[in-house]
């Protein structure tokens, strides 16, 4: 059993489908753990992440952080010029798809 099973705590990468309820402190997992790179309720961050000296941060503001930084990156790959090569080549891979989806969707609308 891992320290994270033990302890209650979420790691996404591990387990993407678990609860958002600790098993442990039937808590909330409403922060995360920048030591660990998790999710975890107060009781874990305050029994076992705390006595180690990690920090913490509440999930709302994690999610604005990795959010700023996505589109951020999004942003500069814009500027670069990447996004529109990038772009360009998906629109000539789909372009030749577009004729036979536009003949499946009249075969449906027929049914």
């Amino acid at each position: 059993v891992s320290t994270q099973s033990t302890w209650g705590y979420l790691d996404m990468e591990k387990e993407p489908d678990s609860s958002v309820t600790c098993r442990l402190h039937n808590l909330p997992r409403s922060l995360y753990c920048l030591g660990c790179k998790s999710f975890l309720c107060v009781g874990c961050l305050t029994y076992e992440h705390g006595e180690k000296g990690h920090n913490a941060m509440n999930i709302s503001d994690y999610a604005k952080n990795v959010l700023g930084k996505t589109l951020n990156e999004l942003d500069a790959s814009f500027s670069s010029g990447e996004f529109a090569e990038e772009l360009k080549k998906l629109v000539e891979q789909i372009s030749p798809l577009l004729p036979e989806l536009k003949k499946c969707r009249e075969a449906l609308s027929v049914r």
